[in-house]
């Protein structure tokens, strides 16, 4: 038991690139996600939000600014080639910002990305890559043309089941354990919460939709890819859990979904299931461009 713990422990020190490589040898679908192209390229309007709902500090400048603090700079990336029924999640993005003459000026880890390609969709996907610099940095490169390099370690995601419950529904679902639904205090959401005993789903997409016309709101994702023997938690809870939150209502009235208030007694949860199909890297380089033109202001 002491050389087991021992060893759990030690595998938080093991660097990433290995253990990344070791689990591109262990994919389910070898080269499945070989069609899959990054790159750099500006666009007018985002249209994938990358930002994950526990690092809010990459996606939300929160009241008065100093300018002491990091700056947040936003990278302009599309993503071609996604499988149908599909979520690609950044595992890990290795940043580097050198000069015009190559220089290298800073490198800092990325905010995370998770996109979903359901359906026939086809276009290429924009989202803006979120990244943190020091505000001394910032300073000393702003009017400055700068390259940025980014080394992506990413896991495609294929889906692997599908399931449906009533909201306010109790149901045992055999990827995902016993669920349960129940509409909140203050009638604007649908909170949704399963527990499995053992390992549980590594991602999944949780949505309202109505049946009886086919529309649905926006999907909840929830992946949390368990990376042996490389794990965030060395000792493991032996339950697990899945808990996601689906808005169907917004009090201020700016948000409208196509499942509302009018549609929940009818509307049914649905519950998608992916698990991973391939592990590789890509690396995006940027042309030049100024630094603060890419800042968040």
């Amino acid at each position: 038991m002491a050389a087991i713990l021992l060893l759990l422990l030690c595998s938080q020190a093991i660097p990433w690139k290995p253990v990344f490589a070791f689990e591109k040898r262990l994919s389910t679908q070898p080269g499945v996600g070989n069609e899959i192209g990054l790159a750099w390229q500006p666009h007018a309007v985002q249209t994938e939000n990358p930002i994950s709902a526990d690092r809010p500090e990459f996606g939300m400048v929160v009241g008065n600014h100093n300018p002491n603090d990091d700056v947040r700079l936003l990278l302009p990336v599309s993503v071609a080639g996604l499988p149908t029924d599909s979520v690609l999640k950044e595992d890990n993005a290795e940043m580097v910002l050198t000069d015009a003459g190559g220089k290298r000026l800073y490198a800092v880890d990325g905010g995370p990305i998770e996109i979903r390609r359901e359906g026939s969709q086809s276009a290429p996907i924009a989202y803006d890559q979120a990244v943190k610099v020091p505000a001394q940095i910032y300073q000393d490169n702003k009017d400055r043309s700068v390259q940025v390099e980014t080394t992506y370690s990413m896991t495609l995601f294929k889906l692997s089941e599908s399931y449906s419950m009533a909201v306010g529904g109790d149901q045992g679902i055999s990827a995902s354990g016993h669920c349960e639904s129940k509409i909140n205090v203050a009638a604007t959401a649908v909170e949704v919460r399963c527990m499995q005993m053992g390992k549980g789903p590594t991602c999944a997409t949780v949505f309202l939709e109505d049946p009886r016309d086919g529309s649905r709101n926006r999907a909840s994702t929830s992946c949390n890819p368990n990376y042996s023997p490389y794990v965030d938690r060395p000792i493991p809870d032996a339950v697990s859990h899945f808990r996601l939150v689906l808005p169907f209502r917004d009090p201020a009235g700016q948000v409208k979904y196509p499942v509302d208030g009018s549609k929940i007694d009818g509307a049914q949860i649905a519950i998608r299931v992916y698990e991973p199909a391939d592990h590789f890297t890509r690396t995006v380089i940027s042309p030049l461009v100024v630094m603060k033109d890419l800042a968040v202001h």
